[in-house]
């Protein structure tokens, strides 16, 4: 994904930490569903999810902040408005299901299926739908490899023709 760029150590430790605090977030979320459903347990079930939320609320943080520092010097001005939004409906996709782990907002916002659609799958869409709308300016654009293929200062011209 780097191409031949070499692996810095945060990039290794980030590609084993990410996925397994994300699968332990799940199983933890796994089980407290599970214990959800047995009353003397029910207790341990809302600080499992909050322990879980609590990770998945981190990561995104963390990953707004990387990746704000990290295309910071990209010059396509789609990229951070597009990092912005996405990461916005992440927070408020953690932030419902946070709300859903405390006990006393649990039962209103499961009774009432409006609070799902907002918290929920209105972020997930917007999120989507702005990648979706922006995906096509990522190809490169002819300025782009004029850039790429200058050596020296010097600008090379592509040819026109596909000869």
């Amino acid at each position: 994904m780097r191409g031949k760029m070499k692996s810095r150590p945060i990039d290794i430790v980030a590609a084993i930490i990410v996925p397994i605090g994300l699968i332990g977030a799940g199983v933890l979320f796994g089980i407290a569903k599970k214990f959800s459903f047995i009353f003397e347990r029910l207790q341990l079930s809302f600080h499992l999810r909050q322990i879980s939320v609590g990770i998945i609320i981190l990561y995104v943080l963390l990953f707004f902040v990387f990746w704000h520092f990290n295309v910071i010097n990209v010059r396509r001005r789609f990229i951070k408005p597009l990092l912005i939004i996405t990461n916005v409906c992440l927070l408020i996709d953690a932030i419902y299901v946070f709300a859903t782990s405390i006990p006393s907002l649990f039962t209103s916002l499961n009774e009432n299926e409006f609070w799902f659609y907002v918290g929920h799958l209105l972020p997930s869409f917007i999120a989507l739908f702005t990648w979706t709308l922006l995906y096509w300016r990522k190809s490169p654009t002819a300025a782009d490899k004029i850039n790429e293929n200058s050596e020296n200062g010097k600008e090379i011209l592509l040819s026109t023709c596909t000869s």
